[in-house]
């Protein structure tokens, strides 16, 4: 919670943040998918293959191309499969392996050599030992922490308003301990992602 005007202005420029620049490849992957005339995963996928999947692909430089091509065919497979799990009912932590895991693991593969995911009951210590679905570590420092990740719901599950409301105050007040526990002179910022 702010408690001055500043402390509000500061969040509020925060997460102003500057949009990022995309490379041509991914425009020009993003601008085809939207041309396509009729949404089918045939169509799709046959528009992924002939305007994504380059040759000279680099994980670093090609890094928005490379999410994009892999997430629209991890999600084009899961809808094509026998038993496309987005459309049953999938309990949190099943939902976040299909979804939020794969996502969140392709959005850092380019910087692993700086940053380094903990997924499912991971624990970190300035939490005090508070269990996590998932962390971001300071890779080869795991007492370093920029993030915490708590799923909260499934897929079509009857997940009840009051689970969402507990997991959200979890990662909040543990968020703003951790950052109580830095020097006042130390800058802090918080960024949170809820779906």
């Amino acid at each position: 919670m702010c408690t001055t005007e500043e402390e509000y202005e500061n969040i509020i420029s925060s997460v102003n943040v500057k949009e990022v620049e995309i490379t041509e490849s991914a425009k020009n992957l993003i601008q085809a998918i939207k041309d396509v005339k009729v949404y089918s995963c045939k169509s799709l996928r046959n528009t992924l293959y002939a305007n994504g999947y380059k040759q000279d692909h680099n994980v670093i430089n090609d890094y928005d191309i490379g999410l994009i091509e892999n997430m629209v065919k991890h999600f084009l497979d899961l809808i094509e499969s026998p038993k496309n799990p987005l459309n049953s009912t999938i309990l949190e932590r099943s939902a976040a392996v299909q979804t939020s895991i794969v996502i969140t693991n392709q959005l850092f593969l380019a910087v692993n050599d700086i940053v380094e995911l903990g997924w499912l009951e991971r624990e970190y210590f300035g939490t005090n030992k508070t269990k996590w679905d998932g962390v971001l570590f300071k890779t080869g420092d795991h007492k370093v922490s920029p993030g915490f990740v708590e799923f909260s719901g499934g897929v079509n599950d009857a997940t009840t308003p009051e689970k969402e409301r507990r997991d959200a105050k979890k990662l909040y007040s543990m968020m703003i301990d951790v950052m109580n526990r830095y020097p006042v002179n130390v800058k802090k910022q918080i960024f949170c992602i809820r779906k």
